[in-house]
């Protein structure tokens, strides 16, 4: 029997204040965080998590139900390169506290036996800055503040520094491949 991977990429866009490319950059991992598996665990079998499952919302406190209600992804980005575990619940220093609104791509099939699913969010800077992580979150209760209860931390990834230029565009695809 073959062994079930996921896999997490995340490709970067970097545009300046007229929408010209800066930077590109793709970061492939295989760590999706126990808050996005423990979601997924809930739906696939139809029921609420329980105190095992450990999915703890952005404020680090273990949240026992469905954290999956609300399933439009939002991006957070952030400026601390300690980097990603598993037991991660959330960006270690957000440089803002308003999530970044997503959309979801369709789930369609890979090469082989692989299913893709790929979600997409951008943020635009005032200022000059330097991001080095991102993540996608459920928005479960407040989409509107990012250290809320019942927020949950999808994926973390940390990157070398990417430099946002004022007036640029962060955009995050993140796409998940299962096979």
């Amino acid at each position: 029997m073959k062994k079930l991977r996921t896999r997490m990429r995340l490709d970067i866009v970097v545009t300046d204040r007229y929408g010209k490319v800066v930077e590109r950059r793709t970061i492939e991992s295989d760590l999706v965080l126990r808050s996005y598996l423990g979601m997924i665990k809930c739906r696939v079998f139809n029921t609420a998590c329980v105190a095992d499952d450990t999915m703890k919302d952005v404020t680090n406190v273990a949240r026992i139900g469905t954290p999956a209600d609300r399933t439009v992804p939002y991006q957070m980005l952030g400026s601390n390169s300690t980097a990603e575990t598993p037991a991660d619940y959330r960006i270690l220093t957000p440089l803002y506290t308003q999530p970044d609104l997503g959309s979801a791509g369709v789930v369609s099939l890979g090469t082989g036996n692989q299913v893709v699913l790929a979600l997409t969010a951008s943020h635009t800077f005032a200022a000059q800055t330097d991001v080095y992580e991102a993540g996608i979150l459920n928005a479960f209760g407040s989409a509107t503040t990012y250290l809320t209860a019942n927020n949950f931390q999808w994926t973390r990834n940390t990157f070398p520094k990417v430099t946002v230029p004022a007036g640029g565009t962060f955009t995050g695809t993140y796409t998940l491949t299962i096979n």
